[in-house]
């Protein structure tokens, strides 16, 4: 079966044929019988449709087959150029176009919304008895945002975070530390009636968040570096004059209610996660993460150059004590040497990890987001009242400590020794006179950690 295009009397343009079967965008000219790449885009949000055809210089259908992902390629990737590809150049899109105060703007304009709306799910009815459409209220919530920043009424807390992180000089893992304070804030200020409006955020939101990370982190200390990261953010913005004050400096931090209830996997977790893939890099990220205690941000850095016979050197970390050195487990020998083969010194380790996007990420950043895609995907899941999991990569770590101290036979210091916890403050024996463990104890420790068996 084929489908014959604008067939019209008096026209002597291509006559488009595309056959059944045949990859989307090729097609055929059926007066000349020369194939042809053919795409349908859109130049921006709410413009007219334009199209693109790149002729594949070929009568033959077997030779248009051959050249047609390569053309096709070229072809996106033309149109990719011209598209508006982050959130600030799609509102300073819709932001000219509506200056130009046409009825045509306005018109795709609303489509534009519309479109982010998503459709109707039904209907609510608002405070003053009248019937409004109901949306998915993250869709919802979403376009709102959007309408703000190009009105001008609006400024999600996330807008402007990369402007501040280009403008200062920080660290990449304060970097990190600054996006997740600033993305958590946002989903908070979602739940609020003024939303995501950085202008709405005062000292009564700030001492509320405030209040909400000492409940939901591991400890006070991740939430005194979460408000140090946003009152650092607000320095910045105030200088700029899009904050009037930095609501976050002079809050006296309360009291922890509680450790937050994270955990480590269970034994059926673990064969589950072992089990479920055997796709690289996801399969040896994980099983490094287990057998070394290592942090996602540590495997991610790792170098050809950090192994050294059978031992792997992490050369910076979250904490001074996070430099150190560390055994190769001797499941993890074979997994090392083939992905050291054939590299330069300066090569990563896990080379093939996926591109996170945006400045100042991490490299581990992307795969920890697939990574719990991953994990829900294989049946581990356990969340709180509060939405958040009990369970994440981290867990491996704890998984890793948990066992070491368990089967090792070794002081807790040995442990925190591999892992790179700092050890022995809780005396001046350990804390201050003592040099280090043997590297035969920092063996046996790591061996004594094994792997359940998925079978």
């Amino acid at each position: 079966m084929v489908t014959q295009e604008m067939p019209t009397d008096g026209y002597t343009g291509p006559r488009w044929i595309k056959a059944a079967g045949d990859p989307p965008g090729l097609v055929k000219d059926g007066r000349t019988g020369m194939y042809y790449v053919r795409r349908n885009f859109s130049p921006g949000p709410g413009q007219i449709p334009k199209q693109v055809v790149r002729s594949l210089r070929t009568k033959s259908k077997a030779e248009a087959l051959k050249r047609f992902d390569i053309e096709a390629g070229r072809v996106r990737a033309g149109i990719e150029k011209v598209r508006p590809k982050t959130l600030k150049e799609n509102v300073a899109y819709w932001q000219a176009l509506r200056a130009t105060g046409t009825t045509d703007a306005d018109v795709a304009y609303d489509r534009e919304i519309e479109r982010r709306l998503g459709p109707v799910l039904g209907e609510v009815t608002d405070e003053l008895g009248e019937v409004e459409p109901a949306y998915d209220p993250k869709r919802e919530a979403e376009a709102l945002e959007f309408a703000g920043l190009v009105n001008g009424t609006r400024i999600p807390v996330e807008y402007l975070v990369d402007d501040f992180i280009g403008a200062s000089p920080v660290s990449l893992r304060y970097v990190s530390r600054i996006k997740l304070a600033v993305r958590q804030l946002g989903e908070f200020l979602r739940g609020r009636p003024a939303g995501n409006n950085l202008r709405a955020v005062d000292r009564r939101t700030a001492s509320d968040f405030i209040a909400h990370l000492v409940k939901t982190e591991r400890s006070v200390t991740t939430a005194k570096s979460k408000r140090s990261a946003l009152s650092s953010y607000w320095d910045w913005l105030v200088t700029r004059r899009d904050a009037p004050e930095n609501v976050w400096s002079g809050h006296k931090m309360p009291r922890q209610a509680g450790r937050a209830d994270v955990r480590e996997y269970t034994m059926d977790e673990m064969v589950a996660l072992l089990r479920g893939t055997a796709e690289q890099p996801m399969a040896d990220f994980i099983r490094v993460g287990a057998l070394t205690g290592a942090r996602e941000s540590e495997i991610g850095a790792l170098r050809v150059r950090d192994r050294v016979g059978g031992w792997l050197t992490i050369p910076k970390g979250k904490t001074e004590a996070a430099k150190r050195r560390l055994p190769i487990h001797s499941d993890l020998t074979d997994l090392v040497k083939r992905r050291s083969a054939g590299k330069r010194p300066d090569d990563y380790l896990f080379h093939d990890l996926p591109k996170s996007a945006g400045k100042g990420r991490g490299r581990h950043e992307k795969m920890g987001e697939r990574y719990t895609a991953y994990r829900r995907s294989v049946g581990v899941v356990d969340v709180r009242e509060d939405g958040r999991s009990r369970v994440d990569f981290h867990s491996f770590r704890r998984w890793f400590v948990t066992e070491a101290v368990r089967h090792s036979g070794h002081p807790e210091w040995v442990v925190s020794q591999i892992v790179g916890h700092a050890t022995g403050k809780q005396s001046m024996t350990i804390g201050t006179y003592f040099g280090g463990s043997l590297d035969e104890q920092l063996v046996a420790v790591v061996e004594s950690v094994r792997l359940p068996r998925p079978d």
